[in-house]
């Protein structure tokens, strides 16, 4: 059995880390709700993007676009993987990272290849543990999510679909599926979704060319879908986080609880020591 005084230290670092576990589950809630509220600001505007390019879908579908019909005969695929810069959230990243394998390993026994991109040091950490090779580390968007921050993903996804060097793109992220429970999901990115292509064939009176109108709406979908990721993929970083934490706490508070009542029988038989020590003595000296 331990000493009082190692329980003592013992109790005292539980203490100090249920202070730190609860700090962070608190500056979590703060970022949860900043990002729930980006992304419901988001949300209209990733409705009208989508509802933009579903109105040129009509158009694609009559005068055709690389776009929206994507290249006869698919082999590299592009996985544009988002997680988290930091740890400390029980197996989100981890979990984003396993999909994302199993992804591969879908692709690759189709006999097509596979070219991953990050957004998240994580998820980049983790592939390289992997031994996947990745091609591009996008830094610093995760944190603090911004419109222009994915300026250059978006330009370069859109630059190799069109160029043909990959026919399928792919984003694997976490979403919150409300209240604290997050799933991994993998969305295409390019060609643009079949569901836009549904829309009613409507004839428009255009200013422009069909394929000037449809290559702006898939550029502005494509942008709207990265984003709309990195969004939800923050949101539920900090949600898993906040939940870890409290976990955490619970722990703490749990081992803390423990630890004082082995301290108590600690000191409670050390009384009893030196009780019996005592009576001995003065049997002794009787005697």
């Amino acid at each position: 059995m331990a000493t009082i005084k190692e329980y003592q230290v013992k109790i005292a670092n539980l203490r100090n880390t249920r202070k730190i576990t609860g700090s962070m589950k608190m500056i979590s809630s703060i970022k949860m709700q900043q990002m729930t509220k980006t992304a419901e600001s988001f949300s209209p505007f990733a409705e009208e993007s989508a509802r933009i390019a579903s109105c040129m879908a009509g158009l694609a579908s009559r005068e055709g676009s690389l776009w929206f019909d994507g290249w006869k005969e698919t082999k590299r695929v592009r996985l544009l993987l988002v997680t988290g810069d930091r740890g400390l959230c029980g197996r989100f990243n981890m979990n984003t990272v396993k999909t994302c394998l199993q992804r591969i390993g879908e692709e690759t026994a189709g006999n097509r290849s596979v070219v991953v991109s990050c957004i998240g040091n994580k998820g980049h950490a983790y592939l390289k543990r992997f031994g996947m090779p990745v091609d591009v580390n996008y830094e610093g968007i995760i944190g603090r999510p911004q419109w222009s921050a994915i300026d250059g993903v978006a330009d370069d996804v859109l630059k190799e679909f069109s160029s043909g060097r990959t026919q399928q793109i792919w984003v694997v992220y976490t979403k919150r599926r409300g209240g604290f429970y997050e799933e991994p999901v993998i969305e295409p990115i390019l060609p643009l979704p079949g569901a836009l292509k549904e829309a009613a064939n409507v004839d428009y009176l255009l200013e422009e060319t069909p394929d000037g109108l449809c290559d702006v709406a898939a550029r502005l979908f494509v942008r709207s879908v990265i984003f709309g990721a990195v969004i939800g993929s923050a949101l539920a970083e900090q949600t898993a986080r906040m939940t870890a934490m409290e976990s955490a706490s619970s722990n703490c508070d749990r081992m803390i609880s423990k630890y004082m009542q082995l301290r108590n029988r600690a000191r409670q038989s050390a009384i009893t020591t030196e009780l019996n020590e005592i009576v001995t003595g003065k049997e002794a000296l009787e005697s």
